[in-house]
């Protein structure tokens, strides 16, 4: 005789189960892995996706991510599913309201990963809506928007029957932006008003003005005043930089104006590094080195030199 059974063992049922694992058909595995998400078995999911399954079946219709984060509320299977390459063209926002009321932070977290895996724009609408109706707006820009994109032609092009006054909630959202640069300026323009935090959540003066559709009036301000690196890098709360806002709305060169670094070159070279590089392609770097040295050249002090006497 030979097997296990030769020296008095048998398989443990996790050997017998990888053993039986390894010979199914993929739609024996697809079955077994909505089995083994839906009975929180993490060690069993990873077992099944290591023994080369593929990841596009998918089980009574449900593509098995959204299955997870639907039907088992489980963040590790989700994230896990994720990192294996699963797309989530058919995971709804509508998900993950398990995981809002639970812990919303991370669910937001988890809801950028989704976006990065390919959610539709439709879900990705009505998640803004959500997101702005519940007080987060300042997020959706980080969370929701890829390189490129606007929120508002977002919330248009993704209007559903359940997203019709999308439009309606961001001009409101709008209109809040730009009385609050009103009032932070109602002072007047000054350095600080523009560095300074304006919120609690650490958004400047600046990234205000970008989000208010005013920073053609800061780099007019700034032509006359000394902006740092540091003034495009800082981030908010919600990692959002005057860069990446910029970047955003696909106005990055606004913030390499000439004007604004003709005294102090090397600080606009520091600020070019800063930029990420899915924003680069915005930018012609030869072009602002030349720009910048032009009008460098351009505002340097006219030497009279006077005949000597005779």
């Amino acid at each position: 005789m030979s097997g296990p059974e030769t020296d008095g063992t048998k398989p443990s049922p996790r050997d017998a189960w990888i053993a039986r694992m390894s010979t199914a058909t993929p739609s024996e595995k697809n079955h077994a892995l909505a089995f083994a998400i839906d009975t929180l078995s993490l060690d069993q999911v990873t077992l099944l996706l290591d023994s080369g399954m593929d990841t596009s079946d998918v089980t009574t219709g449900i593509p098995l991510l959204a299955w997870a984060i639907r039907r088992t509320d489980d963040w590790d299977t989700a994230n896990l599913l994720l990192d294996r390459g699963f797309t989530a063209k058919g995971t709804n926002f509508k998900d993950l309201w398990a995981f809002i009321d639970e812990d919303r932070p991370r669910a937001y977290a988890l809801l950028e990963r989704l976006v990065d895996a390919g959610m539709t724009l439709e879900e990705r609408a009505r998640a803004a809506i959500f997101m702005a109706a519940n007080g987060d707006a300042a997020a959706v820009e980080r969370r929701l928007l890829k390189p490129g994109e606007d929120l508002v032609s977002l919330l248009d092009e993704g209007r559903a029957e359940d997203t019709q006054n999308s439009l309606a909630a961001i001009t409101a959202s709008n209109d809040g932006i730009a009385a609050l640069y009103n009032a932070h300026f109602a002072s007047g323009l000054t350095v600080q008003k523009f560095k300074e935090a304006v919120d609690a959540n650490g958004m400047t003066g600046l990234q205000l003005a970008v989000r208010a559709g005013k920073f053609d009036v800061a780099v007019e301000f700034f032509s006359g005043e000394k902006l740092d690196a540091a003034d495009l890098t800082r981030e908010d709360k919600f990692s959002q930089s005057v860069i990446s806002l910029l970047g955003h709305r696909q106005q990055l060169s606004a913030a390499f104006a000439p004007q604004l670094w003709h005294s102090q070159p090397e600080a606009a070279f520091t600020a070019l590094e800063a930029v990420p590089e899915r924003y680069k392609p915005q930018l012609d770097q030869v072009k602002i080195t030349r720009d910048i040295a032009q009008l460098r050249l351009a505002r340097r002090p006219k030497i009279t030199l006077t005949p000597p006497k005779a």
